[in-house]
C-alpha cells in the first residue's frame, strides 16, 4: 500500500519533476534519495563503492506504475504529473524513444539530450529555487517574462547544473548549486552550495530581436505548429520549424563574415557571444553550448 506524504507542496507553472521532487525532499528534510525510494522512482542506493546511478528515465517519460505510485503519494494526477516530464513536448520540441524512455538525439538539440539545464537567476528567486522544464532546451536562451538571458554554469564552480540526479544522500537546498567540489583526503565531497539567483546574466531591452525569436520558438512549441516568417502562409510542424532554425542559424553563425552577421544580430548578443563561446567549433556541425551563442545563431536565422 502506497503511503500518502505528511507535508506536500503544489508545484510551480512550468516546473520540472526532479526540481519539485526536490521542492518536496527539502521540506521534510529528507535526503533526496529516501524520497525516491519511498516514492518508487529508486529501488535502492547503490553501494559506497559503486559509481552513483545518476539517470532519471522518469524525467523523460513516467511508467504507468511510477505515475500511480506518485499520484497517490502526493496528490497530483498522473496528467499533471506527466506535464513535469519531458513527454509533455514530445514531438513538439523533441523526440522520445519510450521503449528506452531517452530522447532521440539526431532529433534534438544538443541540450536537449539530457544534458544538463541553463537557468534564469531572477525566477530562481522569486519561486525559491524552482526550475522549468523548458530550460532544459537547446533552444531555450532567455527568459521572457525578465528579458535576461539565461545563465549556462554556476558562478562559484563552474559546473553545468542539473547535469547528474541529485545526490542521494543529501538534503536538498533549493536555488543553491548542489554540485560537489573538491574532494579532501580521506573525507566525502562538500556540495558548492553557491546562490545561483545571484548569477549575473546579459539583460535585453523589451523589443530585443532576440526576444522576439525565443517568443516565436515558445510559440510554435506550445502549439506544435510554426506559423512565424516564412512559414506564416505555409505552417510547419514545430520539429521541422526547430531544425530549419538550426540549419540555418549555425550556417549564419559560422560561415557569415563579421560585418554581414552583425546586421543580423544586435552588437550586445555578439558580445556577449564572444566573451562565453570560446572553442565553440567553427565547422558548422555543432550548435552552440552557451545561451548567447544560441541567442546569436536562433536571432541570427
Amino acid at each position: 500500500m502506497v503511503r500518502s506524504l505528511p507535508l506536500r507542496t503544489a508545484p510551480v507553472r512550468g516546473e520540472a519533476l526532479d526540481s519539485w521532487l526536490e521542492a518536496l525532499a527539502a521540506q521534510l528534510r529528507t535526503p533526496m534519495g529516501d524520497l525516491l525510494v519511498e516514492l518508487g522512482l529508486l529501488r535502492q542506493y547503490r553501494p559506497p563503492e559503486q559509481a552513483p546511478f545518476t539517470r532519471s528515465p522518469w524525467l523523460t517519460l513516467l511508467a504507468p506504475q511510477e505515475a500511480e505510485h506518485l499520484g497517490a503519494a502526493t496528490g497530483l494526477a498522473p496528467v499533471d504529473l506527466r506535464a513535469m516530464t519531458l513527454e509533455h513536448f514530445d514531438q513538439r520540441a523533441l523526440s522520445i524513444d519510450r521503449g528506452r524512455r531517452m530522447l532521440h538525439r539526431t532529433r534534438n538539440w544538443r541540450r536537449s539530450a539530457g544534458t544538463g539545464s541553463r537557468f534564469c537567476p531572477d525566477c530562481l528567486a522569486e519561486s525559491g529555487g524552482r526550475w522549468q522544464l523548458s530550460w532544459r532546451f537547446g533552444w531555450s536562451f532567455a527568459c521572457l517574462p525578465h528579458r535576461r538571458l539565461l545563465a549556462d554554469l554556476c558562478p562559484g564552480c563552474g559546473s553545468l547544473q542539473r547535469r547528474r540526479r541529485h545526490a542521494d544522500r543529501v538534503i536538498p537546498v533549493p536555488g543553491l548549486c548542489d554540485r560537489p567540489g573538491p574532494k579532501p583526503d580521506g573525507g566525502p565531497s562538500p556540495r558548492c552550495r553557491y546562490p545561483l539567483r545571484t548569477a549575473h546574466t546579459l539583460l535585453l531591452d523589451p523589443d530585443h530581436p532576440a526576444l522576439r525569436a525565443q517568443q516565436d520558438l515558445v510559440d510554435a512549441v506550445a502549439t506544435g505548429i510554426g506559423s512565424f516568417g516564412v512559414y506564416r502562409h505555409r505552417p510547419q510542424p514545430a520539429l521541422d520549424v526547430l531544425a530549419d532554425v538550426k540549419g540555418l542559424g549555425r550556417r549564419a553563425l559560422f560561415i557569415m563574415s563579421g560585418d554581414r552577421l552583425a546586421e543580423l544580430v544586435p552588437a550586445d548578443l555578439l558580445n556577449a557571444r564572444q566573451e562565453t563561446s570560446a572553442g565553440e567549433s567553427a565547422s558548422g556541425r555543432l550548435v552552440p553550448v552557451t545561451a548567447a551563442g544560441t541567442a546569436a545563431l536562433i536571432t541570427a536565422a
